[in-house]
């Protein structure tokens, strides 16, 4: 029975790699094997899938136990990717490849559209070597809300100037953000807004891409 309910979900993983990765040849023709591969893995990791089933409102519709219920297992990432893949798995076997196809180009479109073969972290970091700066220091702010969906907040530093702040329900997503916002401030050659002067007691530190 265990065998029987995981085989959707593998099957699923490996329909939505097949699928993302038509799309991304369709969409991005002269892009190098090695961006492609990296567009892909942001489009189907964990945190994305489970994006892509919230906006399907999957979680109320799962079968849980009470003991998830109360923890919060219906909004957990990993259990609606889990999911998200159950159900392009069961398209799968039920109406065919092509029919699969269509629902993940539909499901992905806007993700599709906005991807790019780097992460805000890593532009981050090879914009700052090019300009001779020191590399980007992370530090998490803070923890906020329930524990079953915490929203992580983290603060990014250049040469002990704070430069951005981001959230996320992640520890890596929120510096991510940060470090969109730093380079959104970077490249429009903003100054630092007060605010971001201001710092609660860092509980993490990073460095760089580490």
């Amino acid at each position: 029975m265990a065998r029987k309910s995981a085989y959707p979900p593998f099957l699923g993983d490996a329909v939505l790699d097949l699928a993302v990765a038509q799309l991304l040849l369709d969409n991005y023709p002269d892009a190098r094997e090695g961006e492609l591969s990296k567009m892909r893995a942001a489009l189907v990791n964990t945190a994305s899938l489970a994006e892509v089933a919230r906006g399907l409102n999957i979680g109320p519709f799962v079968r849980l136990s009470r003991g998830e219920i109360a923890s919060g297992g219906a909004d957990r990432a990993s259990i609606l990717a889990d999911v998200l893949e159950a159900v392009v798995g069961a398209i799968f076997r039920e109406a065919g490849y092509e029919t699969a196809f269509r629902t993940i180009e539909r499901l992905f479109s806007e993700k599709l559209r906005t991807v790019t073969p780097t992460d805000p972290k890593t532009e981050l970091q090879e914009a700052l070597h090019a300009a001779g700066s020191e590399s980007p220091v992370y530090l998490l702010e803070c923890v906020e809300g329930p524990e079953h969906a915490p929203t992580f907040v983290s603060v990014v530093q250049v040469d002990g100037q704070i430069v951005g702040r981001g959230s996320g329900p992640t520890k890596k997503a929120s510096q991510q953000a940060a470090a969109a916002q730093a380079l959104a401030r970077l490249q429009g050659g903003d100054a630092i807004d007060q605010q971001f002067l201001t710092v609660q007691p860092a509980v993490e530190t990073e460095h760089g891409q580490e």
